[in-house]
């Protein structure tokens, strides 16, 4: 009797048995374990954004900066804490609340700097006052005109 199908085992005509080969399966279904996409988080966009365009704006003044910056940390929390609070936050939330944090480290540095170590040089230092006064006076400005005179006087 000869039965070709799968269930029995196929003979050659000498009787004896093939090797076993193993049966080939169907490739796998690629979309089968994928999860389906994240509807977008416009805030944790927005966030990251004006968290970078806080620091392309803050030439033309530091306060743009500061506000840009607080303003991007609020709406990454805003993103998480509203719009998805079940999930984990986006890691367009998080590049923008460290870039937005970074940004006003800086700033506070520099405010730092400023206000309090330079005029602290400034008036340890004679020459470097009157050679920093020259420079200034060439653009039309003294160096009272800096606002550096909250802290320690300067006139």
């Amino acid at each position: 009797m000869d039965h070709s199908d799968d269930f029995y085992q196929e003979r050659r005509p000498d009787h004896s048995v093939p090797p076993q080969t193993e049966p080939t399966l169907p490739p796998p279904n690629p979309d089968f374990n994928r999860r389906p996409p994240a509807p977008p988080n416009k805030f944790a966009a927005l966030s990251l954004m004006i968290s970078l365009l806080s620091y392309v704006l803050c030439c033309c003044h530091p306060y743009i900066m500061i506000a840009g910056c607080v303003l991007s940390i609020v709406f990454a929390i805003f993103s998480k804490v509203v719009v998805e609070p079940t999930q984990k936050m986006r890691k367009q939330a998080i590049a923008a609340i460290i870039i937005a944090s970074i940004g006003l480290i800086i700033l506070l540095g520099s405010f730092v700097y400023t206000y309090v170590i330079l005029p602290e040089i400034l008036n340890e230092n004679p020459e470097l006052r009157q050679m920093m006064d020259q420079m200034l006076q060439e653009y039309g400005i003294r160096l009272s005109d800096l606002g550096l005179t909250i802290i320690h006087g300067i006139k």
